[in-house]
């Protein structure tokens, strides 16, 4: 659909975001890194994860969902494991971030064990 559209639309741009090339005339690949995690510590502290992108992007979007979530250094060590295991990955980090109403950030790592 997109090699049509482009072809009969001669000054459309499209920005796609997959994890596969759509192999198109013209495409040009833009590679995006993960997010950067903390190393998952049971000694993690606010302080210690607040620096890393991935913890950023969770606490914001958490924030959005629920305007009283808080990081303290209780809950720390699972936040940083959640971003740890979902490699940094932007979109699942705010699906996660998205259910902290129904769970709590302990609850949430051991569900994506």
């Amino acid at each position: 659909m997109a090699e049509k559209l482009l072809r009969n639309c001669s000054k459309l741009k499209i920005i796609s975001t997959s994890r596969e090339a759509l192999k198109i005339s013209g495409e040009v690949i833009h590679k995006l890194a993960s997010l950067t995690t903390p190393v998952p510590d049971k000694e993690s502290t606010l302080e210690s994860i607040s620096q890393f992108e991935a913890v950023k992007l969770f606490i914001d979007r958490a924030l959005t969902v629920d305007a009283n979530f808080q990081v303290d250094n209780d809950n720390a060590p699972a936040l940083a494991e959640i971003c740890c295991r979902l490699d940094g990955i932007p979109l699942a980090i705010e699906l996660a971030a998205a259910r902290v109403q129904n769970i709590n950030a302990s609850e949430d790592q051991r569900k994506i064990e």
